[in-house]
């Protein structure tokens, strides 16, 4: 079998490809990367919906930490997530961290307010604002059906009960 220089050459930009694309996984993934000098803060949400451990932490739309953990509080059915930030970036306590979406067909990042309170948090503190992550679906359906959660059958002042709750006879329905 014969090679051509052409074909080793080929081959060669192609090694060099793969090792190049390898190279950026890994340092994208930070498995090698040195720690940085960090702190930990604590937020409680009733839904994540796509936060992973990794995805990005921003403030005005520029990256400023990422989520370092997350776990489910057995007592209050709540996901609570570990959030690392740079120790030069001093967040006041009265800030309000959210879940946003990258777009419609993006995933999600954590996005911080910043408040204006004087007293800034310490490693291990929580948020105390925090706003979970929007169902796409449930604000369609709200839109197309009208009100929250896209219960078309319900009206304006039904709240699921029987508005008398007597049978007639003067005891509660059964």
């Amino acid at each position: 079998m014969r090679y051509s220089p052409f074909e080793t050459a080929i081959g060669f930009l192609v090694l060099i490809a793969a090792i190049a694309f390898g190279g950026y996984a890994v340092t994208s993934q930070r498995l090698w990367t040195s720690p940085q000098d960090t702190y930990q803060l604590e937020a409680r949400f009733d839904t994540i919906g796509g936060v992973t451990t990794g995805t990005d932490v921003k403030i005005s739309g520029v990256k400023v930490g990422r989520v370092a953990g997350f776990k489910l509080d057995p007592l209050t059915f709540e996901a609570s997530l570990q959030i690392e930030i740079p120790s030069h970036i001093a967040l006041p306590t009265d800030s309000a961290i959210r879940i946003a979406s990258d777009g419609l067909l993006g995933g999600s990042h954590i996005q911080i307010e910043p408040g204006y309170n004087v007293d800034m948090f310490k490693e291990g503190d929580a948020f105390e604002l925090t706003y979970g992550a929007t169902n796409l679906m449930d604000l369609i359906s709200g839109a197309v059906f009208g009100g929250l959660g896209g219960n078309a059958g319900a009206s304006a002042g039904d709240d699921g009960f029987d508005a008398g709750g007597l049978d007639g006879e003067g005891d509660p329905a059964l």
